[in-house]
C-alpha cells in the first residue's frame, strides 16, 4: 500500500520534471534583486509614509514603490518597458544602494543569467540520458546531484563577496558541468 502512494525513487523517472524546478530555480536570483530594490524603496519611504495606512511589513506591493522609487531616480523619471534593462536604471541603483547591496544586487544578476545559461546543457544532458535509455537510478542522481550543485552555486554566488571564495563557486560550477558532459557522453555512446 505504502509503495503506491510514495513511488519508488528507484524506479520512477524524475529527471523531466527536473527541467522545470530547474528553471524555476534559475529565476530565484530575481528574489534576490527584489529584495534590493526593496531595501532602496523602504529606505527613505518607510519613515515618511505608510502605505496607504498599512504597515509597510503588510503591503503586498512593495515590489511596485521599489521600481517607482528607482524610476523616480532616474534621469527621465519614466519606466521604459521597451527597454527595461536600460543602463540608467542600473546606473540610477549604483547610486542609491550601498556598495555592498549594489554588489549583491549584481551578483544575483550574474548568477540568474549563469543558470539560465546553463539551462540548455542540463536539458541537453536530461533529454538524450532519457533518449538513451540511461538507468533510472543513474539519471536520478545525476539530476539530483546536478541540482544539489547548481543550488549551491547560486547561493554562493550571490552571498559571496570574498575575492577567496570565488574560487570555490568556479569548483561547484566546473562539477555541476562535468556531472552534465559525463551524462550526455554516456547517452551519446549509448546512441551510437
Amino acid at each position: 500500500m505504502a509503495s503506491t502512494i510514495m513511488p519508488n525513487a528507484l524506479t520512477t523517472n524524475y529527471s523531466i520534471l527536473a527541467l522545470p524546478i530547474y528553471y524555476a530555480w534559475a529565476l530565484a536570483p530575481h528574489v534576490s534583486l527584489d529584495s534590493a530594490l526593496l531595501r532602496l524603496a523602504l529606505g527613505p519611504l518607510q519613515d515618511t509614509q505608510r502605505f496607504h495606512g498599512h504597515s509597510s511589513r503588510l503591503c503586498k506591493p512593495l515590489r511596485f514603490y521599489a521600481v517607482l522609487y528607482v524610476v523616480r531616480n532616474t534621469p527621465d523619471h519614466k519606466w521604459d518597458n521597451l527597454n527595461p534593462r536600460r543602463p540608467d536604471l542600473k546606473e540610477g541603483l549604483s547610486k542609491t544602494l550601498t556598495a555592498e547591496q549594489y554588489g549583491e544586487y549584481e551578483r544575483a544578476e550574474a548568477a540568474h543569467y549563469n543558470s539560465l545559461e546553463n539551462f540548455p546543457v542540463f536539458a541537453t544532458a536530461v533529454v538524450l540520458a532519457n533518449l538513451a535509455r540511461v538507468p533510472v537510478p543513474e539519471l536520478n542522481s545525476f539530476v539530483l546531484g546536478f541540482g544539489a550543485l547548481r543550488f549551491l552555486h547560486t547561493i554562493v554566488y550571490v552571498k559571496t563577496s570574498n575575492p577567496t571564495y570565488t574560487h570555490l563557486r568556479s569548483a561547484i560550477y566546473l562539477s555541476a558541468l562535468g556531472l552534465a558532459l559525463r551524462t550526455i557522453w554516456r547517452a551519446g555512446r549509448a546512441l551510437a
